[in-house]
């Protein structure tokens, strides 16, 4: 049975759109690495609004994406079926909301979209709400309010409430600064500054919500929100921990937190229920979540799949490369 389900998968003709790949280089090429272990004949198609998107010189094709947005859904949905396209993957948070509510529309197409419930999705976009929800499930995320006399700390994190916060976040700010800082943001809230170790969490799910895998990885340096410097670690009493807080939602596919740890006590900052940045990091060490990904849309039971995760530890250092090409075609 196995052996004709291979063939049959040998036959298919599949082609993946990333949305939002801007420069997400590495991301791409891991892609395209896991999809060339199933069918060397998958496509990677890089999908942006932005017709200059770096990330058109390295996937097989590119399209010029329209605005997801709901006006737009009709257009984008013929995009896909005009392209083939059998299965998306979005990476970037404001278009979450977007792929997540169409999700069923796009399936009853043909078309796999890797995404969590839009429950999830708006749970996880708010970080007010994400800190509500922690405190209503006795769970271990950071504290956030719109208020900054809620909050009785010392230092103070000011950032925007919904989305990725990374571009206007603000860290170790005294009330008074903290105040003044929260009249820049349109959207602005309060969290207490915790001191320690900065982490993120790797994860992904299956279709019916089964933690598949998990991976830790300290940030070193971190720029715009993504970490420049980061490695993978383990660590069983957080493991536990993250895999308690993780049963309280319904994720599907790819997840990443971002927590601070003060001597394994965990304080979970934020969830970005997508492919992060610095997730390559994790896929290095065996979470071989785009494979997953791919394998799962094509029907190749979940059963299947097992986290053999690699004993020695990785460090990424994400640095720019050059690419060269020796053709006419740019």
């Amino acid at each position: 049975e196995k052996r004709k389900k291979k063939e049959l998968i040998n036959k298919v003709h599949l082609n993946i759109l990333i949305t939002s790949s801007s420069k997400k280089v590495p991301l791409i090429m891991s892609c395209i690495s896991a999809a060339k272990k199933i069918n060397k004949d998958i496509k990677i198609i890089s999908g942006d609004i932005n017709k200059n998107s770096i990330s058109k010189y390295v996937s097989n094709s590119f399209w010029k994406m329209p605005i997801t947005k709901d006006m737009n859904f009709q257009l984008i949905l013929e995009g896909c079926l005009k392209r083939n396209i059998k299965l998306i993957i979005p990476t970037r948070d404001q278009e979450l909301l977007f792929w997540s509510k169409y999700k069923n529309k796009f399936k009853k197409n043909g078309i796999n979209v890797s995404i969590s419930p839009i429950k999830t999705i708006k749970i996880c976009n708010d970080k007010y709400l994400f800190s509500k929800f922690g405190e209503k499930n006795n769970l271990p995320l950071i504290n956030s309010s719109l208020q900054i006399n809620e909050i009785n700390n010392r230092y103070y994190v000011v950032k925007e409430r919904y989305g990725s916060g990374s571009n206007l976040i603000s860290l170790k700010l005294s009330k008074k600064n903290a105040i003044e800082y929260a009249k820049k943001i349109k959207s602005p809230i309060y969290q207490p500054f915790i001191n320690g170790k900065e982490i993120s969490v790797d994860a992904w799910f299956d279709k019916k919500s089964k933690l598949i895998g998990l991976s830790l990885r300290e940030r070193f340096i971190v720029k715009s929100g993504e970490s420049q410097i980061t490695k993978t670690f383990r660590n069983n009493i957080i493991e536990r921990k993250i895999k308690k807080v993780f049963s309280h939602f319904k994720f599907c596919g790819p997840v990443v937190f971002q927590a601070i740890v003060v001597k394994n006590n965990v304080h979970i900052i934020e969830c970005n229920p997508r492919f992060g940045g610095a997730t390559t990091a994790s896929i290095n060490i065996g979470l071989d979540i785009f494979y997953w990904t791919i394998a799962e849309s094509l029907g190749i039971s979940s059963d299947e799949f097992k986290f053999l995760r690699n004993n020695i530890e990785s460090t990424q250092i994400r640095v720019p490369q050059d690419i060269y090409r020796y053709d006419n075609n740019i």
